[in-house]
């Protein structure tokens, strides 16, 4: 778990943030990241590249469909279609991760941590990352897009009475008879009474341990635990 100001950069609640673990579908973030630096290497320009989105294909449908069919939908089949394509292309994706800063990653096995977790998303919001300013607007217009389930998890803040401008965000669920992961993380942008913005990334994580059993059921709940105590400490900043 990693709660930090990223306006300050001051940490505001942390456990285990470095430790290594299976963050399910939260690894999508970086693997999108990593093809649009891979798509940026390729394109002359911005338009270059949008083109390049809208009209280039795999299996019938366009990078910018399997984007958002990976982000927004948490498509399996989108995302295979991706990596799969920076295999084809022989892309250096260990490379790519570090030019984000990030050290602990590992995209085939969905192994992470939440520093590196923090590092990705404080770079995409910052828009400093990127060849293009654009590509870390496009991504964060996936991030921030609502479906149904995005209600549930960070989405519950909402309703904890805390102003909210935009939640930027990737959920993660397992629910195996040997592994179970509830995760989401993502950048919550808090408006105060007097309209001052502050974003915060989160990081929630909730892993089933070896020495503990614990169901879905069990990992929601801490995470809900967790969303309460954020929203009340951000009520009363």
């Amino acid at each position: 778990m990693l709660i930090t100001n990223l306006s300050t950069g001051k940490t505001i609640a942390e456990s285990g943030s470095r430790i290594n673990h299976h963050v399910a579908s939260v690894f999508k973030v970086p693997l999108a990241m990593v093809f649009m630096k891979y798509l940026e290497g390729t394109a002359k320009n911005e338009l270059d590249l949008r083109n390049t989105l809208s009209s280039q294909r795999r299996e019938g449908k366009t990078f910018d469909r399997l984007m958002r069919a990976m982000l927004v939908e948490s498509s399996e089949d989108a995302t295979a279609i991706l990596a799969d394509y920076l295999a084809e292309k022989k892309y250096d994706k260990k490379a790519a991760l570090k030019s984000f800063g990030a050290e602990n990653t590992i995209l085939g096995s969905r192994n992470s941590n939440a520093e590196d977790m923090a590092l990705f998303f404080g770079r995409l919001y910052s828009g400093k990352s990127f060849r293009f300013p654009s590509t870390s607007a496009y991504l964060l217009d996936l991030l921030s897009a609502q479906t149904p389930e995005d209600a549930t998890r960070l989405g519950t803040i909402r309703e904890n009475g805390v102003g909210i401008r935009k939640i930027y965000s990737k959920r993660g669920s397992i629910a195996l008879e040997d592994l179970v992961v509830v995760a989401d993380t993502g950048i919550v942008e808090v408006v105060d009474g007097r309209g001052k913005v502050t974003p915060y990334f989160v990081s929630l994580s909730g892993t089933q341990r070896k020495d503990k059993k614990a169901s879905y059921r069990d990992l929601e709940a801490e995470l809900l635990q967790f969303t309460q105590a954020f929203s009340d400490f951000a009520k009363r900043s």
